[in-house]
């Protein structure tokens, strides 16, 4: 009885402990190249990425395109190329009903039918609030996550989705970052969206709050508008068109059909 006892904790009472060791390395490259791209070169599965910008300046739909063309199976996004149809549960905290509906219908119209795998949470869907602060917020959070089992997890915008947080602690992060973890080693691609800073004398403000936000971060992509008016460029602390080599408001305009114009780049 002593020698099964002895050996029960040497287990940890049956588990079987496995850790990482140089032999491992070769299988592991093996499995983690065989990975398809959701979105390439941006978005792999099981990855933590953040979006972030500027209030107005499109990173929501930024985001919100790319998942409806990857939704959606198209084969190219932009100049990212889409690997194949995969499942987007898409966590909006911020719009309203009538902005989430003209969307869905302005991003039908360029990226066709996502049918059931694009699928959006709000907090007016069934009435219930989900504070990623809070204990019971993580367990609706879960709850949404068994139900649809999806590739991609978006959480638009981090603000809103942990009301209070306290963006310049350090602590803070840490339970941010603990739940995209293990989002991300449960097997989902995790994509952030988060606010800017105010502009720099650079024009250039990084992503708001504590430096501890960028630990766990395999990619990180900024949102800003470009503006072929130098005066309004710098007002809204966006992107000159003109300091680009090559302007990409007339490359742009040059590939639109008849009687369609650029709104925003």
């Amino acid at each position: 009885k002593k020698i099964d006892e002895d050996k029960e904790a040497a287990t940890g009472g049956g588990r079987l402990r496995k850790l990482i060791t140089m032999h491992d390395a070769e299988e592991m490259i093996e499995k983690s190249s065989a990975r398809q791209y959701l979105i390439e070169p941006w978005l792999p599965p099981a990855s933590i990425t953040q979006v972030y910008g500027y209030s107005g300046h499109g990173k929501s739909m930024f985001v919100q395109n790319a998942m409806a063309a990857l939704a959606a199976g198209k084969k190219y996004f932009g100049p990212f190329e889409i690997m194949k149809p995969s499942k987007v549960l898409y966590l909006d905290f911020e719009m309203g009903m009538s902005t989430i509906a003209r969307r869905l219908l302005e991003m039908r119209q360029v990226h066709g039918d996502t049918q059931d795998r694009l699928q959006i949470w709000t907090p007016f869907i069934d009435n219930h609030e989900m504070n990623l602060r809070t204990k019971e917020g993580l367990i609706e959070l879960q709850g949404w996550v068994d139900s649809v089992k999806p590739d991609v997890v978006v959480v638009d915008t981090l603000r809103t989705a942990y009301a209070g947080l306290m963006e310049n602690s350090a602590d803070e992060w840490a339970k941010v970052n603990q739940l995209a973890v293990r989002l991300r080693n449960a097997g989902y691609a995790v994509i952030l969206v988060h606010h800017s800073n105010k502009p720099t004398e650079s024009g250039v403000g990084r992503e708001a709050g504590s430096t501890n936000q960028l630990t766990v971060l395999e990619t990180q992509i900024r949102v800003t508008q470009v503006y072929q008016d130098e005066d309004t460029a710098r007002q809204n602390a966006a992107i000159h068109d003109d300091s680009y080599e090559r302007p990409v408001w007339p490359s742009l305009s040059a590939k639109l059909a008849p009687d369609f114009s650029l709104y925003m780049v």
